[in-house]
């Protein structure tokens, strides 16, 4: 019988940033949450990536006020924490188990099953870049510039220890415009690099 198995995997202690809250829902990478606790002093979380959640959904796309009908997709914005359709500017979290009227413009609770995580196996798309970037000693993120990335585009990252710093988890990465941003658990140490995979969905 296999002994290597570590957990069930439906809820992960993440880096979500200090300041979210126990309800709140997440994107980190390519999971696909809600925190089940407040986030500690260093920005870990305990998050739950499965099941159907009450979560504030605005009824708009990236064109303005849109109905939410049962089984649309919702997206995700990091900046705001805002849920709405537009998937132009925000990365899928899940599908709407209730429907919201595109009139009053306003957002409101609805049920939402989430996405979970989203794997490489599982996106469909074009690779747009790959490579290695080297980071700089004493941070704990590194952007890479990228021409043509957008928001919404899938963002795998892994880190290549090649300096003296004991190894590093990625804890996220994250596409913005024509930019990719790498963040770690630690800091980097002189002549680390990361290494990048970067995927337009279909």
């Amino acid at each position: 019988m296999a002994t290597n198995k570590v957990q069930p995997g439906e809820v992960l202690r993440l880096y979500v940033g200090t300041g979210k809250e126990a309800g709140d829902p997440v994107a980190v990478g390519a999971h696909r949450g809600v925190c089940l606790t407040d986030a500690d002093s260093t920005g870990y979380a305990q998050v739950d990536t499965t099941g159907v959640w009450d979560l504030s959904v605005t009824p708009q796309d990236q064109d303005g006020a849109s109905a939410v009908s049962v089984g649309d997709k919702l997206y995700y914005h990091s900046g705001d924490g805002s849920i709405d359709k537009n998937g132009k500017t925000g990365v899928l979290i899940g599908t709407a188990n209730e429907a919201i009227a595109a009139s009053p413009l306003e957002a409101a609770t609805i049920n939402v099953k989430l996405a979970g995580g989203v794997g490489l196996d599982q996106v469909k798309g074009v690779i747009l870049a790959a490579g290695n970037a080297e980071t700089t000693e004493g941070e704990t993120s590194v952007e890479v510039e990228i021409s043509g990335v957008v928001a919404t585009d899938v963002v795998n990252a892994g880190f290549r220890v090649n300096g003296n710093s004991p190894t590093l988890n990625v804890v996220s990465a994250i596409a913005s415009e024509d930019t990719i941003t790498v963040t770690v658990d630690g800091t980097f140490a002189d002549g680390d690099e990361i290494s990048y995979l970067v995927i337009r969905p279909a």
